[in-house]
C-alpha cells in the first residue's frame, strides 16, 4: 500500500507542506539535506513535512531527503515539475492524492456504446473518515453509514448552464431498477439508477417536491447525491471509509434521444457531511 499525501502552499509562497497518510519521520526530527537555501522540518507526529525556500531560492528545481518510512531510511526525490510537486523514492512508496480525508481518481475517458456512455473512477480515503452516529451496515460486505461520512454529488452542464439531469439524461420512472439515465454501482454491489427511489427523482427532477435529498442543494444547483442513506428512522447519513480503502465506481449515462446538440459537463464532487469544503473534484465531458 503506498504512503499517500497531499500538498499545500504556506503563509508565502517559498513555504510547501505536505502532508502524509503515515509518519514518515521519528519523534519530530529528521535529518536534514545540503541544498544551499532549502531547509526543512517535520511535526512532531511525522505527518507533516515543511520544506521552505530562502529568498532566492524559489528556483531550486530538486531536493533530496531522507525520510523513515516503516522503520528504513529512504532518501527521496523532491522534484518541481510544471509548478506540480513530485515525490520519487527507488520503490514508488508514494502517492499524491488532492485530499487524505477523501479523494477521487479519474479513470477512462467517457465511452458511448449504442447511445450509453460510461466509464468508472475511484473513491478513497487515506486517513479514515466517519466517526459519529454510525449506523452499521445490515448486509456482508456492506458499508457504515455516519452522521459525518462522505457523499458524492453529481451536477451537469450544458456549457455554462446548469441543467436538471431529467433535462439531459432518460428518466426510467418505475422505480428502482438496473436501468436508467443515470447509473452507479460500487465495486461488486448492486446497481443504483439515479432517478429511481422518490428521493432521487425528486433530486433528478429539480423541482423542490417529493423527497428531496437533506444535504445542501441551494436552488439552482441540481445536484443528485449517491453514497447516503435517508429514511425516518435514522435521518440522514453518508458513507465512512476506513484508512486506505480505495472503491471503483462505474457510472453510466442514457442521453435523452431528443437532447440539443452541444457538449455536456458533469461533474463530480466529494464532500464531507455537515462541512461546505469540497475534498475533490473530477469532471466528464460528452458531445451530443
Amino acid at each position: 500500500m503506498p504512503v499517500t499525501y497531499s500538498v499545500a502552499t504556506g503563509d508565502s509562497a517559498n513555504i510547501v507542506i505536505f502532508t502524509f497518510s503515515e509518519s514518515i519521520g521519528e519523534n519530530g526530527t529528521i535529518d536534514f539535506i545540503n541544498t544551499d537555501g532549502v531547509t526543512a522540518s517535520i511535526s512532531e507526529d511525522g505527518i507533516k513535512l515543511t520544506i521552505s525556500f530562502a529568498p532566492g531560492a524559489e528556483t531550486v528545481q530538486t531536493v533530496k531527503i531522507p525520510l523513515s518510512i516503516a522503520g528504513e531510511v529512504v532518501q527521496v526525490t523532491f522534484t518541481l515539475d510544471n509548478d506540480a510537486w513530485i515525490i520519487t523514492d527507488p520503490a514508488n512508496r508514494f502517492k499524491e492524492v488532492n485530499n487524505l480525508l477523501s479523494h477521487l481518481q479519474k479513470g477512462e475517458e467517457l465511452v458511448e456504446n449504442d447511445g450509453v456512455f460510461s466509464t468508472s473512477f475511484n473513491w478513497g480515503s487515506s486517513l479514515g473518515i466517519g466517526n459519529e452516529g454510525v449506523e452499521i451496515s445490515g448486509s456482508p460486505g456492506g458499508y457504515n453509514y455516519y452522521t459525518d461520512g462522505v457523499y458524492l454529488r453529481f451536477q451537469v452542464k450544458q456549457g455554462d448552464a446548469i441543467k436538471k439531469f431529467a433535462e439531459v439524461f432518460k428518466t426510467i420512472s418505475d422505480g428502482n431498477n438496473k436501468i436508467g439515465g443515470m447509473t452507479l454501482k460500487t465495486n461488486s454491489g448492486d446497481v443504483n439508477d439515479m432517478d429511481g427511489s422518490l428521493r432521487e427523482l425528486a433530486d433528478w427532477n429539480g423541482d423542490g417536491g417529493g423527497k428531496v435529498t437533506n444535504l445542501p442543494n441551494p436552488g439552482g444547483s441540481n445536484y443528485v447525491f449517491y453514497g447516503l442513506i435517508q429514511n425516518n428512522t435514522v435521518g440522514t447519513k453518508t458513507v465512512g471509509f476506513n484508512a486506505n480503502d480505495l472503491r471503483t465506481i462505474e457510472m453510466t449515462l442514457q442521453p435523452l434521444d431528443e437532447l440539443m446538440v452541444g457538449t455536456y459537463t458533469i461533474t463530480v464532487q466529494v464532500l464531507q457531511q455537515g462541512k461546505e469544503e469540497v475534498l475533490d473534484t473530477i469532471t466528464y465531458t460528452f458531445t451530443k
